[in-house]
């Protein structure tokens, strides 16, 4: 059994990646810790607020904000070997997921569709106007939660 202390970080997600590493997401910055649990990397936020999270199999993606009311997101992809592209939405983050390399941000009842190996946008989709979280179920598809409903947006 291994412990890793944590000093004056707050903890909100963490998982394990495919290579056996584990990513931890926290207040003020993300760690990449190696399988064998004896080093740690991390990657602070540099005065950015964190608006959304998401750890997948190879990494850690976040949407971070300049401004405290989340505006101009920029999303973060750390690589599960510590490698960080950067894509600037421009967009505040109500929710995101992930499919891949493409980041969907839900932001005033709109999709964005961004690849964030290119950083670059590739589509817009409406979300309906009462669109809270989204769910990225395969490249095709992403589900929008409503407050009233659950509506499929079909994405190419």
């Amino acid at each position: 059994m291994a412990k890793i202390d944590f000093k004056n970080f707050t903890i909100y997600d963490i998982g394990f990646m495919k290579n056996g590493n584990i990513a931890a997401v926290g207040d003020t910055s993300s760690l990449i810790i190696t399988s064998d649990y004896q080093n740690k990397y991390e990657f602070t936020y540099n005065g950015y607020n964190l608006a959304s999270k998401k750890i997948v199999e190879d990494g850690i993606f976040l949407s971070l904000s300049p401004f405290e009311d989340g505006k101009s997101c920029e999303v973060w992809n750390i690589s599960q070997r510590g490698i960080t592209t950067t894509t600037k939405t421009g967009l505040s983050t109500d929710s995101m997921d992930i499919n891949g390399v493409n980041a969907a941000i839900l932001c005033n009842n709109k999709i964005t569709v961004f690849d964030t190996s290119t950083q670059t946008t590739l589509k817009e989709y409406d979300a309906g106007i009462d669109a809270k979280s989204i769910l990225y179920t395969d490249s095709k598809t992403i589900y929008v939660v409503g407050t009233s409903e659950i509506r499929k947006v079909d994405i190419n």
